[in-house]
C-alpha cells in the first residue's frame, strides 16, 4: 500500500533559502542565555519572502532580534502585534527589506524574512533567556529542534488567509538541506554531574504537590511579584518567584516564605541585602517574562503590551520587526518560500522514506548536527539517551488525564493510526470524546502490559486516567467496556490486520 504523500515534499523545484542554523548557549547557576542564528540566502532570480516555523524553550523569553545584511545589523524593535505586521507589510510593498519574529504558541515562533533580493545573503538573530528545568538534583537544560505535526480541529484548518492550524504546522520533509551548530558553554556553582542530549520528562512526578498555599511575604517594602500567584511547588520540583522593585533597595530587608505541607505548615526566611545585588539584565529579563505571563492568563492585553514593549520582549501581543531601509527601494513582486521541518524519526511510526538518510543517533531533526560543550567545572562525559516508549508515552498525556488518539500515540504504540480508528466504528456519543477515550483505554492497557515494572513512575497518571474515563460519555458499539476491550485488543493479531 502506499503511504500519503506529504505536503512538505512538494517543493516545487526551488531551491531552500535556509542554509544553517548556528546555537550559542551559555548557561549559568539556573538561567541559560541562547542566541539562535538562522542564515538564509536567495539562489532564485526574483525576491523571496522565506517564512520559517521553529520551535524554542516554552520557558523562554526572547529579548533581541537583528538582522545582518551586507554587514550591517538591522536591529529589532518589539512593537504591537497588529502594528509589527502592518509595517512589515508596508515595508515590503515600498520595496524595503523587512524582518518579523511573531510568537505561534509559547514553544512555536515564526521567522519572516522579507524582500530578501536575489543573491542576497542575510543573517537572523535570535537571542533568548530561560529558566533551566529541575529534575531532583539535576538542572536541566532543554533545546527543542523540530515542530512535530500536530493535530488541529475541524475549526482551525478553515477561513480566509493563513489558518491557525497552518501557523503551527510547517511544511515537512524527510531531509532538509540546512544543519546545526551548536556550542554550549557551562558555568555552574557546583560540579556538572552529565549532560543529557534529549530531555525525558517524567511527568508524573507532578501529579502530587508537596507543598501548598505558598507565600511570599517581602518585609514591608513595595514589590511587584511575579507570579502573582504561586503554584504549589511539587515533589523533586521548584518554583521562582520574582520581585520587581518599585525603587533601589536601600537596606537588607528579611523576606519571609511560608508554606504548607501535607504535615505541618512551613516558614523559612531569606535575607535581601542591597550588597548582594547581581548586575546585568538576565534576572530582570526573566522576571519582567514572568510578570507578562500573568498578564496574558489574566487577558490584560493593554497592559501586557506595555510591559513587551518596555522590556522587549515578544509576548502573545507583541512581536520584533527589523526594517532595512534601501535607498534604491521599488515595489518588486516577491515569492514566498515556507522552510520545510525534518520529520522526527519514527514520528508516525514511520522511519524513513525515499531519499531519508540519517546517521546513527540522529534524531532527523537536521541534516547535520555539530556539537561543542565547554564547562567551568568537571563534568562527566557526554551521553546520548535515547527516550523509553514510557517516557513517550507519558508526555502525551493532556492535562486532563485523557490521551489523543493520534500519530504519536500509534508510534508508541506500534500500530498504524487508520487500524486504531476501526474500534470506532459505531461508537456512540461525541466523536472526538470516543477517539480520546479510546487512545486513553489503549495508553492504559500499554501501560499495564509494556512498562508493568516501572509501575511507581506511571501510576498516579493512571490514576488520573481513569478518572477521566468514568466521567467520559462517549460508548464503544455494543456498550463494550472500553478498558475491557482495549487489553485485548493491544494482542489480538486479528484486530490489528
Amino acid at each position: 500500500m502506499t503511504e500519503p504523500a506529504l505536503a512538505g515534499l512538494l517543493t516545487k523545484g526551488k531551491p531552500i533559502p535556509l542554509e544553517g542554523v548556528t546555537i550559542d548557549a551559555e548557561i549559568r547557576d539556573f538561567c541559560s542565555r541562547v542566541t539562535v542564528t538562522q542564515r538564509y540566502r536567495n539562489q532564485e532570480e526574483k525576491p523571496i519572502e522565506a517564512v520559517y516555523v521553529f520551535p524554542l524553550d516554552e520557558r523562554a523569553a526572547v529579548c533581541a532580534f537583528a538582522a545582518v545584511v551586507d554587514g550591517v545589523e538591522i536591529l529589532g524593535e518589539v512593537k504591537e502585534r497588529e502594528e509589527a505586521f502592518d509595517r512589515y507589510d508596508d515595508a515590503l510593498a515600498e520595496g524595503h527589506g523587512a524582518y518579523l519574529l511573531d510568537l505561534e504558541r509559547p514553544d512555536v515562533f515564526t521567522a519572516r524574512i522579507g524582500n530578501l533580493l536575489p543573491g542576497k545573503e542575510a543573517l537572523v538573530r535570535i537571542t533568548y533567556v530561560a529558566e533551566l528545568g529541575l529534575e531532583g538534583d539535576d538542572l536541566r537544560f532543554m533545546l527543542p529542534t523540530t515542530v512535530s505535526p500536530r493535530y488541529a480541529p475541524a475549526e482551525d484548518r478553515k477561513g480566509v488567509g493563513r489558518s491557525p492550524a497552518e501557523a503551527v504546522n510547517p511544511p515537512v520533509a524527510w531531509e532538509v538541506p540546512y544543519g546545526l551548530e551548536l556550542t554550549v558553554r557551562l558555568e555552574m556553582p557546583s560540579s556538572i554531574r552529565g549532560l543529557e542530549s534529549k530531555v525525558l520528562r517524567q511527568l508524573s512526578r507532578a501529579l502530587a504537590p508537596a507543598v501548598t498555599d505558598v507565600r511570599v511575604s517581602w518585609g514591608g517594602i513595595d514589590v511587584r511579584q511575579a507570579p502573582h500567584r504561586v503554584p504549589a511547588v511539587f515533589a523533586s520540583g521548584r518554583v521562582l518567584v520574582y520581585g520587581f522593585l518599585e525603587r533601589p533597595l536601600e537596606r537588607e530587608v528579611e523576606v519571609k516564605l511560608e508554606a504548607r505541607s501535607a504535615e505541618r505548615a512551613l516558614s523559612f526566611s531569606v535575607p535581601l541585602s542591597p550588597a548582594k545585588r547581581r548586575t546585568g539584565s538576565l534576572v530582570a529579563t526573566l522576571a519582567a517574562r514572568a510578570h507578562l505571563r500573568d498578564l496574558e492568563e489574566g487577558g490584560e492585553k493593554e497592559r501586557a503590551t506595555e510591559i513587551g514593549v518596555q522590556y522587549g520582549l515578544s509576548s502573545k501581543w507583541t512581536s520584533f520587526l527589523a526594517i532595512e531601509r534601501r535607498p534604491d527601494a521599488a515595489p518588486r513582486e516577491i515569492e514566498l518560500r515556507r522552510i520545510p521541518v525534518a520529520l522526527t524519526r519514527g514520528w508516525g511510526g514511520i522511519d524513513g522514506g525515499a531519499g531519508f538518510r540519517s546517521s546513527p543517533g540522529d534524531t532527523g531533526a537536521f541534516a547535520r548536527l555539530s556539537v561543542s560543550i565547554t564547562a567551568a567545572s568537571a563534568a562527566a562525559p557526554v551521553a546520548r539517551v535515547a527516550p523509553r516508549p514510557l517516557d513517550r508515552l507519558v508526555v502525551l498525556q493532556r492535562a486532563d488525564g485523557s490521551w489523543d488518539l493520534d500519530d504519536e500515540l500509534a508510534a508508541v504504540l506500534g500500530v498504524r493510526l487508520r487500524k486504531l480508528r476501526k474500534k470506532l466504528e459505531g461508537a456512540t456519543g461525541d466523536p472526538d470524546e470516543a477517539a480520546r477515550a479510546w487512545a486513553t483505554a489503549l495508553a492504559l492497557a500499554w501501560l499495564e502490559s509494556h512498562a508493568s515494572e516501572s509501575r511507581d513512575e506511571w501510576e498516579l497518571l493512571a490514576d488520573k486516567a481513569k478518572a477521566w474515563l468514568s466521567r467520559c460519555g462517549a460508548k464503544l458499539a455494543g456498550g463494550e467496556v472500553w478498558l475491557a476491550a482495549a487489553a485485548p485488543a493491544l494482542t489480538a493479531r486479528r484486530f490489528w490486520q
